[in-house]
Formats: structure tokens, sequence, C-alpha cells
């Protein structure tokens, strides 16, 4: 009978063809989404983050507290090897616009390049290295494409009471938020504090 109606009446057989490919449409659509997505968090978790998980402390600590924790860390034999940093939320302004993202301040920047495991910052089409300096901070691509600022140019970075501005010395491959990379110098010339 549906088959009847179809050829019978031709306003129903071509909405019932738009209708389904329609739907064929969605489900294809739908698949090549998935393939993106996991394509990019393949990327960011496997080439650009190689560290499996993250400890974080709270605001108000004191050495012996932090002792204890690197005592804990450096007597486990699961942890391989860690690396200290500050992470704060932070606006990244640039000369006409702002976004949100974060700051990250690396206690030894020989850690951070490519292929030491913990954060790779490379080129996103040669992967060349870019070297985390004590005199600039290193940007996010796709940040630094919204900020419309480039290697040489300045940012400014509020986080809380924290303001200071910072000389964009490299631009890396990111694909998950907005990051800036400070070495403990750069983050003392740009605040103007430990």
């Amino acid at each position: 009978v549906t088959i009847r109606n179809l050829f019978r009446y031709k306003k129903r057989f071509w909405m019932t063809a738009v209708g389904i490919a329609g739907c064929t449409a969605l489900i294809v659509t739908g698949f090549g989404l998935r393939d993106s997505i996991l394509d990019i968090m393949d990327i960011q978790y496997d080439e650009l983050y190689g560290y499996q998980a993250q400890v974080a402390l709270e605001n108000h600590y004191d050495e012996s507290e932090l002792q204890e924790v690197l005592d804990q860390l450096e007597g486990d034999s699961r942890v391989e090897r860690f690396l200290l940093c500050e992470q704060n939320s932070a606006t990244l302004e640039g000369a006409s616009r702002s976004i949100d993202g974060y700051f990250t301040v690396v206690e030894d920047p020989d850690q951070v390049p490519e292929g030491y495991g913990f954060v790779t910052l490379r080129t996103r089409l040669d992967h060349q290295p870019v070297p985390l300096a004590d005199d600039g901070a290193v940007l996010t691509e796709k940040a630094a494409e919204l900020l419309d600022v480039g290697v040489g140019d300045t940012i400014t970075i509020t986080s809380g009471d924290l303001r200071g501005q910072v000389t964009v010395t490299g631009i890396a491959e990111n694909y998950i938020q907005h990051y800036v990379y400070l070495t403990q110098e750069g983050y003392r010339q740009a605040f103007g504090e430990e």
C-alpha cells in the first residue's frame, strides 16, 4: 500500500525521497564530525600532551606541604617524572580583542620542548620545536589568530589582581583551549613578583 501510494501521489513520493536523503545526510555528517573531533583529540592528547595525570594544590600551601607532596611523588614507583608549574585562568588581550584562556608558568623550561613528554611546543605545519625563553611567552596558535598577534607583538595577561604584559616569542600548535606558556623569569618580568 505504501509503495502504491508513493507512485500514485507524486507529492508524497518527492517528500519521501527528500526526507530519506536529508536523514542520510545527517547520519553522514554525524560520522564526519565524530571522526574529525577524535582525530583532534588524538593529536592533542597523544602528541602534544604527554602526561597522564595532573596534581593540583590549593592556592595557600606552605613549603613543608609542598615538600611532602614532592616526597610522595618521588617515592612512588608509578611516577616516572613530574614537572612543577603554575596554571591559572586568565584574560588574554591583544590590541583589539580579548579572550579567555590559561597561562602556565613552568619551573624548568628545559622539560617542555618537543619529545620530553609533558607538553610539546611545536609549530603546526613543519613540527619545528618552539623554544620557551625568559624574555617572553609562547602563545598557542588559535589564541594568536583570535588576538591578531604574531611573534614580536605584546599581549596583556589579566588573572585576578595580576596584570602584566609579555612579548610573544613563539606560536605553538594547540587544539583545545588557549594557553600562554612562561618561564619563571618571564613571569617575574611580566608581573613583577615571584
